[in-house]
């Protein structure tokens, strides 16, 4: 795997962080969500792995933690803690040139060891810290697309934050190692308070991702460029996003709600890749234009796209409309001419397209094994959401009303929003609550709700209510509204 000489370190996606009583480690990625609070003697082992040392010397290291002075045991373990490491993903990498003062994930083992006897995990698998922030900076945007699933209901203007209030929570994230910091809600562009902390995001490398349907033009894209766009950040590169769901004049139109829209996000596609950013295109299927997904693909391809992504309508809370949603027929016919087909036809790109169609129900236990290998939503637990007006939700696609807000940070700070009473009061409410529920009952309820955790947003968006199992849920028998 490795040479002796070889100088390992974590790679610069992930982030270790001493939480005091454990190590976590997580990806730098707004769109995928991993974290891992390492057991206690792994936490040793990948201390080590700090940049420094080589692999004979990490060899070394490993046997004394587990306590064997023979070389071949010690390969045996060293070579164990590595594939457990990469198996989950390239986490340990070879340092290709010396290190610099500012290289992230070179630093002291001392920093991040943890005496076996203090070791915690943390209680209900709530971190100490988050590992994502949620800036929901605007509620502004350039399209009223039928199918928005964000909360974009006007606030006072005299109560939203200002950029400086911005800055200092970006700040105030990064000094405690918090990488994930995504601004969503509205668009970003469509705004100068969305550029402006974009612009900062980038300054301090932290990794932006950029959805937009606004026109990028030549000043914008300039701009964008002169903070930094194709500079290296920490972790993954910058992103831009055009979201663009027909290349029909009078579909797109109608989608968005806007006049022009395809004439708009071609000219910014061109102007984008003129100046060297690469960006992505998503696009929502609905009923309207399931069928295009070939067209979208071939017409952006030529104008120098490499990554598409392809999703399925779901109802939100807010602009719930079921005429959106895709038949079963319709997801037939993506499933069989479009999921293999198109990535086949075009190996060159990266063509992401979401595949719902299901020939049978699964059996109830099919269900209960899938419900008890969910991911843990992560609202709450490593995220949460800061709204316009420095109101805290767990999740960007919750109502943005007083019973579902858990804290202020005016008031309170991002800490003390963390550790309050209303964000455990939210996550954690009591069985009585659940009266008439599937819940009410359910054996596995304390291991569900204290442990394994389940989405809140698709309870209340399914049924009315947080205080409800979700539709996935195997236990539930209540029908409820369909959401994909």
């Amino acid at each position: 795997m490795f040479k002796n000489d070889d100088v390992l370190i974590i790679d610069s996606r992930w982030v270790l962080r001493n939480d005091k009583d454990y190590l976590v480690l997580y990806l730098i990625d707004t769109s995928e969500a991993k974290t891992w609070i390492l057991p206690p003697l792994l936490s040793y082992a990948v201390a080590f792995i700090n940049g420094k040392n080589s692999y004979s010397r990490l060899i070394s290291l490993i046997g004394r933690v587990f306590g064997t002075d023979d070389f071949g045991k010690s390969k045996q373990l060293t070579d164990r803690v590595l594939s457990i490491l990469n198996d989950r993903d390239s986490i340990v990498r070879k340092r290709m040139e010396e290190p610099k003062e500012e290289d992230s994930n070179i630093f002291e083992t001392k920093d991040f060891f943890i005496p076996l006897e203090r070791y915690r995990f943390p209680e209900n698998a709530r971190l100490k810290y988050p590992t994502k922030v949620n800036l929901f900076v605007t509620k502004k945007c350039c399209a009223k697309c039928i199918y928005c699933y964000a909360d974009l209901r006007k606030d006072n203007s005299d109560e939203l934050l200002s950029f400086d209030e911005w800055r200092k929570i970006i700040d105030q994230c990064l000094s405690m190692g918090i990488w994930n910091i995504e601004v969503l809600g509205g668009d970003q562009l469509s705004c100068r308070e969305g550029v402006a902390v974009t612009k900062y995001l980038m300054s301090k490398k932290v990794p932006v991702f950029l959805s937009t349907k606004c026109e990028v033009t030549e000043s914008l894209a300039k701009e964008l460029l002169s903070a930094g766009f194709l500079d290296k950040p920490r972790g993954p590169p910058h992103r831009l996003q055009f979201s663009i769901d027909s290349l029909k004049p009078e579909v797109a139109d109608f989608m968005t709600n806007t006049v022009g829209f395809v004439e708009r996000i071609s000219r910014s596609v061109e102007c984008c890749t003129n100046h060297g950013i690469l960006p992505k295109i998503k696009s929502v299927l609905t009923p309207y234009n399931f069928m295009e997904m070939e067209n979208i693909v071939s017409f952006f391809s030529t104008k120098g796209v490499k990554d598409f992504q392809f999703v399925c309508y779901s109802l939100s809370n807010f602009q719930p409309n079921e005429e959106l949603l895709l038949s079963d027929d319709m997801k037939k016919w993506i499933h069989e001419c479009y999921t293999y087909e198109l990535v086949t036809k075009y190996p060159e790109l990266h063509i992401v397209v979401q595949d719902e169609y299901r020939q049978k129900s699964p059996t109830f236990e099919e269900r209960v094994d899938t419900w008890h290998k969910r991911a843990r939503c992560t609202g709450g637990y490593s995220s949460l959401t800061i709204l316009p007006t420095g109101k805290v939700v767990i999740c960007e696609q919750m109502p943005q009303e007083k019973k579902f807000i858990v804290g202020d940070i005016r008031k309170e700070g991002l800490m003390g929003v963390w550790l309050g009473e209303e964000i455990e009061k939210f996550l954690f409410p009591p069985k009585e609550a659940f009266v008439d529920t599937s819940c009410e009952k359910c054996l596995e309820y304390a291991d569900c709700h204290y442990n394994a955790g389940f989405c809140y947003r698709d309870a209340l968006f399914a049924y009315g209510t947080v205080l409800q199992a979700p539709p996935n849920c195997p236990y539930q028998k209540k029908k409820g509204r369909s959401l994909i």
